[in-house]
């Protein structure tokens, strides 16, 4: 009995973790523009993202859960639309998505980023991290993401049949 007690516990405390955790309702990537600098694309199954935050940590520091993220940037977009391209300058973002007052960012070999776009409302579109190493090779015109390297329209074709 006690062993059921307790089995019923964590399944219950992991359910409720799970909730913690905001619903993916897309996808990103991160490609690069002409000048090399990147590129956030994005795909979205329940709106267009009207906030892009951007983080980074010392790619030197340890996996993932040991890295100390810092936000660098958050830029938000008051009025989105699908009208709005899916790809958003990180460096020189559109004059429709507006600055926190956060400095440029300015995207250091030695470093690692992390970028998620949300749309309104509960859900993210996720995120996507890169060093500018994995951007090297890429062209204007490629996206990488957690799914590997596609063409900007493969990348969106993807994303909108993951949605269901």
């Amino acid at each position: 009995m006690r062993t059921l007690l307790i089995t019923l516990l964590a399944v219950s405390a992991a359910a409720a973790l799970a909730g913690c955790s905001p619903e993916d309702v897309g996808d990103v990537g991160v490609g690069v523009n002409a000048q090399g600098d990147p590129v956030l694309v994005m795909a979205s199954c329940e709106g267009p993202a009207d906030r892009i935050e951007i983080s980074s940590a010392s790619a030197a520091e340890p996996g993932p859960e040991g890295r100390n993220w810092a936000t660098e940037r958050e830029l938000e977009n008051p009025e989105p639309s699908y009208a709005d391209p899916a790809a958003v300058s990180l460096a020189e973002p559109d004059p429709r998505w507006e600055d926190d007052g956060g400095r440029p960012v300015g995207f250091e070999d030695d470093r690692i980023y992390r970028v998620r776009a949300l749309p309104e409302g509960a859900g993210t579109l996720g995120s996507v991290s890169f060093e500018m190493a994995d951007l090297a090779g890429l062209e204007p015109g490629e996206v990488l993401s957690d799914r590997g390297i596609a063409s900007v329209s493969e990348f969106i074709d993807r994303a909108h049949e993951a949605c269901g």
